[in-house]
C-alpha cells in the first residue's frame, strides 16, 4: 500500500480523507511511473493504460505484412521513452538512417512505465527479444524513471531465467534525442544476438503464465 504515492519521482499522489491514493491531475507529469507499481492496477495512466498497450504489442507482432521468406526471422519489441529514445528513432528516420525491419517500437512516456505485464505478453505473443529503451541516466525528463526501468529488468531478467526464456533475450539500453546513431548500432547488436540465439532455441512460450 502507497507503493505509487512512495515512487512519484514528482510527489503528485497524496492521500484522500478515504485513505486511497489521490493524483493532483493538474500537476502530474504523466510519467506513468506510479502505474508499474501499483500491485492491484488501480493506477492507470490515461493513454498508456494496461487495456491500450496489451493490444498494442499483439498487433505489433501479428506477422500479417511479413513475406513468407522472413517468416523465420526474429521480431523484437522495442519499448522507447517518449522524450529520448522514440526521439532519437525518429531523428534516424529524418536522416535516412535504417535499423532492423526486425525491431516494432511501441513508444511510452518513459522507460519506467513498462512493467512485467508488458514484457511478458510480448513474449507470450511471439517475441523472440524485448528492448526497454531508456533514458540516459543524467538526462531523464521523469527523473528517476529510467533507474526504476533499471531495477525493475534486473527483477524480470531473473524470471525469464526461471521460465526458461532465457534473460539475455530481454535488455535495456539508454540513449538520448540527440543519439541516433548509437540506438541504431544498439538495434543492430541486440538483433544479431537474437538471431544467434534462435539457431539453438526459441523462447517457450508455454512456460509463460498468462491467458
Amino acid at each position: 500500500m502507497g507503493a505509487c504515492a512512495s515512487i512519484c519521482p514528482f510527489q503528485r499522489i497524496e492521500w484522500s480523507t478515504f485513505g486511497e491514493p489521490k493524483v493532483i491531475e493538474t500537476a502530474c507529469e504523466g510519467c506513468g511511473i506510479c502505474s508499474a507499481v501499483c500491485p492491484v492496477s488501480a493506477m492507470q495512466l490515461r493513454h498508456y493504460k494496461d487495456d491500450q498497450l496489451v493490444p498494442k504489442i499483439k498487433a505489433m507482432l501479428t506477422p500479417k505484412w511479413l513475406s513468407e521468406e522472413k517468416m523465420d526471422e526474429p521480431v523484437i519489441i522495442a519499448f522507447a521513452c517518449q522524450w529520448c529514445s522514440y526521439a532519437a528513432a525518429d531523428a534516424a528516420g529524418n536522416m535516412g538512417m535504417e535499423y532492423p525491419d526486425n525491431i516494432r517500437i511501441i513508444r511510452v512516456p518513459c522507460s519506467g512505465r513498462v512493467d512485467a505485464l508488458h514484457v511478458l505478453s510480448a513474449f507470450k505473443n511471439g517475441a523472440d527479444g524485448v528492448i526497454i529503451s531508456a533514458a540516459s541516466p543524467r538526462s531523464g525528463n521523469y527523473l528517476t524513471g529510467n533507474l526504476e526501468a533499471i531495477d525493475r529488468v534486473d527483477i524480470m531478467k531473473k524470471t525469464l531465467d526461471v521460465l526458461g526464456i532465457g534473460s539475455e533475450r530481454l535488455e535495456t539500453i539508454f540513449t538520448s534525442a540527440c543519439m541516433p546513431t548509437w540506438l541504431i548500432t544498439m538495434f543492430n547488436d541486440f538483433t544479431e544476438r537474437i538471431k544467434k540465439l534462435n539457431e539453438s532455441s526459441r523462447p517457450k512460450l508455454e512456460a509463460i503464465p498468462m491467458d
